[in-house]
């Protein structure tokens, strides 16, 4: 389930501790790289002291910074939909951010969300760290399990900062929660939603695409619709091919391709999927990616129905679950979880069989109460014998 961009919010905590001098900030572009450019993945104490911008506030629709040039600060503005994500100085961070950060990375989502709601209510906090506090409380009260209660969260960060900066986030994390939760009907409202905000992008327009054609092909599963599943097949080839060569698109291109390779397992034609598989998960660099390639691969070697091709596809889901957990999303997680327990219960090949079955199982009950696959996960501890 964890939705959060957690690593950049740490890094500045931690630098925050550490910074002397007072720095700029950066702004993180949709292809991954930052104005002012940097030298690493993330942005150092050095690459703050460099920077001679400064954010002073950040709506959906544009940032407002200043520049420092000739010794005078020159206001600036940028467009909002050409941006990831604002990395503010460090010190803009109070220091509650960091706690609230360590009690979610250790599981304690309810303090974290108080704490992140706090810091979202403190008007002489900077108000770029309210909306982004705001916006972690709704994700730490996601993460608890506790879905209603996000949005409830997620409503009060647009009614706090009606045209917040990460209201695109909070649709897409919308969506996102409900297709974990299995209700595809609130992920479409979501996604729609998200489409009638003002500046959508290309990149907004076809990620959405791809989530309403993962909708589209779960549900021919479920009906066991093989002209659906081809349909879907088809949609994720164009969206593959509109975003191939793109890197500000590259992990939709990647994610379709996913789907592709998952409806052909859906179809039957497993070698063909599984060479998509082994494919993006030597080449894939983001948890999302890795996570769904391995669960795929994993699937392939279920389907053999054999020990061998249990074990296999146990190692499989083990390291999607203990890999790729950050960043992926829960759905892809929980069915991890779910099936390295049924390949332990299928395997029994060690004394501790049972305690490795109920600990997997157990992890996705307990993380993913409302995922289809706890209760798969139920249904499987029930019948395991004492």
């Amino acid at each position: 389930m964890r939705p959060m961009n957690c690593a950049a919010v740490v890094v500045a905590a931690v630098l925050g501790c550490a910074a002397v001098a007072r720095g700029g900030d950066l702004i993180q572009k949709r292809d991954g790289s930052f104005t002012p450019s940097i030298k690493g993945e993330s942005p150092s104490a050095a690459d703050y002291e460099a920077s001679t911008w400064q954010v002073l506030d950040a709506t959906i629709d544009e940032i407002r910074t200043t520049l420092t040039a000739g010794g005078k600060a020159v206001p600036q503005t940028l467009k909002a939909s050409d941006s990831a994500d604002i990395w503010l100085e460090p010190r803009d961070y109070p220091s509650q951010w960091k706690e609230a950060s360590d009690l979610s990375a250790a599981g304690n989502n309810k303090r974290a969300a108080d704490l992140y709601r706090a810091i979202g209510a403190a008007a002489q906090v900077h108000p770029v760290v309210r909306q982004k506090a705001l916006l972690f409380a709704a994700r730490a009260v996601w993460n608890s399990g506790d879905t209603v209660g996000a949005d409830a969260a997620y409503d009060a960060l647009l009614k706090t900062f009606p045209t917040s900066y990460y209201t695109r986030s909070v649709w897409k994390d919308r969506w996102q929660m409900w297709m974990d939760g299995g209700n595809e009907e609130k992920a479409k409202a979501a996604i729609d939603q998200l489409l009638k905000l003002p500046g959508v992008t290309e990149a907004d327009q076809l990620e959405a695409r791809l989530a309403l054609n993962t909708i589209a092909f779960r549900k021919a599963v479920a009906a066991k619709d093989v002209p659906g599943i081809q349909k879907a097949l088809d949609e994720y080839k164009a969206i593959a091919q509109l975003t191939q060569g793109k890197k500000e698109m590259a992990s939709v291109s990647a994610l379709a391709r996913i789907g592709q390779a998952n409806c052909l397992l859906a179809l039957g034609k497993t070698g063909e999927a599984r060479a998509i598989f082994e494919d993006l998960a030597e080449r894939g660099t983001e948890n999302a990616v890795l996570a769904a390639a391995w669960n795929g691969l994993g699937e392939c070697w279920y389907k053999d129905n054999n020990p061998k091709g249990w074990a296999e596809a146990r190692r499989c889901f083990l390291r999607t679950s203990l890999m790729y957990d950050e960043g992926t999303p829960g759905d892809v997680v929980a069915k991890a979880l779910y099936f390295a327990g049924d390949c332990f219960f299928r395997l029994q090949d060690s004394e501790a069989w049972r305690d490795n079955a109920k600990k997997e199982l157990q992890s996705c009950i307990s993380r993913f109460p409302k995922s289809p696959w706890a209760d798969q996960s139920r249904k499987l501890w029930n019948s395991i014998p004492k």
